[in-house]
């Protein structure tokens, strides 16, 4: 399951002919979720005072966007929450700074948003299928 989102979210096939290229792939794909987390968080706070229920949707698509990174992480990390919490962390200040003192065009925000929204349907079934597990569903 894990290498068909891998394939899905990396946009090609993935090669399973060796574990560092599987593990490359996983890093990857973790790292993009955890920035995502921390883009949708940041994003967040900015919107909180005009929008707040666009920013509870918006940190709540964070919250999504981290499990799935804690998700790939742990397929190579020893602690992969402290290891997506670093990405997660690091986006989020970098677009708080940016979005506090309006150092990107709407398009760049835009755009930010369209690559994260796109791996939101890979989030999505991680986050079924790690309820599936808890209820015993297979």
């Amino acid at each position: 399951m894990l290498y068909m989102m891998l394939a899905l979210v990396l946009g090609a096939p993935v090669s399973a002919s060796t574990a560092d290229v599987q593990r490359q792939d996983a890093k990857e794909v973790a790292r993009e979720f955890a920035e995502c987390a921390g883009f949708w968080r940041a994003y967040a706070e900015f919107v909180q005072d005009l929008q707040p229920s666009t920013a509870e949707q918006t940190a709540n698509i964070g919250n999504g966007a981290s499990i799935a990174a804690s998700y790939f992480a742990s397929s190579f990390a020893a602690s992969p929450a402290v290891w997506v919490k670093r990405y997660e962390e690091s986006e989020q200040i970098r677009w708080r700074s940016f979005l506090s003192d309006q150092l990107v065009t709407v398009e760049e925000v835009e755009m930010r948003t369209a690559d994260c929204a796109a791996i939101a349907p890979v989030q999505k079934e991680i986050i079924d299928e790690l309820r599936d597990r808890e209820a015993g569903v297979e």
